[in-house]
């Protein structure tokens, strides 16, 4: 689970609300390439099954819904500013996400050998955390 993920559940857990504000200002970059975009999208799907879908088959639904909005989002923003020769790189860009978050959700398919490689803590990968795991 992502530190933002861990600090609203914990933050929910003890009584406290959570609040939109869409005034709000907030900056937060990362400057991946594509396999370590593919890698922290991988971890992030392995998270989110065991947070909150291993046992949920709507929570899939909403994902890949607000991953598919977001990308389009993405794409709109590109051509609404006139950036549109980033069009074909954001594509795959999201594309590569997308594909390690889709892994990430299956992981217990996956062999521990593949679990690593895909994993940007591919030291994690394998331990008691790691239940269903493929050896």
């Amino acid at each position: 689970m992502s530190e933002d993920q861990e600090w609203s559940r914990s933050a929910i857990l003890a009584g406290h609300s959570l609040v939109y504000e869409p005034r709000a200002a907030v900056r937060h970059s990362h400057n991946y390439t594509m396999v370590a975009a593919f890698r922290r999208f991988f971890d992030s799907g392995v998270s989110s099954e065991r947070a909150y879908m291993a046992d949920n088959a709507e929570s899939g639904k909403v994902l890949r819904r607000r991953a598919l909005a977001y990308g389009r989002g993405e794409l709109r923003w590109l051509w609404q500013t006139h950036q549109r020769a980033w069009i074909p790189y954001a594509a795959i860009y999201e594309a590569a996400k997308m594909a390690g978050l889709i892994a990430g959700i299956n992981h217990q398919r996956l062999p521990i050998a593949v679990k690593r490689r895909f994993s940007a803590l591919p030291a994690s990968v394998g331990g008691q955390g790691d239940r269903g795991a493929t050896r």
